[in-house]
C-alpha cells in the first residue's frame, strides 16, 4: 500500500508515495485499548469484534477454519494419548463442552 499524503506521527514521518505495511495483529496489542496488552490473559473481557487476530466480517481470514480444524485434531490426539496413559480413564468418560 502506498501512502497518499505526507503523514506525521510522534516517532515516524511518512512521505506521499512511500510504501506502508499495516499490521492488523498490532491492533490486539494497543495499550490504549487493553491493559497489559502483551500479557497472555485468557480471562480478558473481549468480544469477538474486539480481537482482530483472524479479522472480522468480510475481511475475515480464509485460513481461520483450517487453523481451528488443525487445533481440534492436535488436541484431540493429545488428549487421547494422555487418557490412555492414565489409570482407568478413557476419553469418552470425560465430559467435554460443546464447541461452536
Amino acid at each position: 500500500m502506498l501512502c497518499e499524503a505526507n503523514m506525521s506521527y510522534p516517532l515516524q514521518h511518512i512521505k506521499a508515495g512511500e510504501g506502508v505495511i499495516c499490521s492488523v495483529q498490532s491492533a490486539d496489542r494497543d495499550e490504549e485499548k487493553w491493559p497489559e496488552p502483551n500479557k497472555f490473559d485468557i480471562h480478558r473481557n473481549a468480544s469477538p469484534k474486539d480481537v482482530l487476530g483472524f479479522g472480522y466480517g468480510p475481511h475475515r481470514c480464509q485460513g481461520e477454519w483450517y487453523s481451528r480444524q488443525q487445533l481440534e485434531i492436535v488436541f484431540g490426539r493429545h488428549l487421547r494419548r494422555v487418557f490412555s496413559w492414565s489409570s482407568g480413564l478413557t476419553l469418552s468418560s470425560y465430559a467435554f463442552p460443546e464447541t461452536a
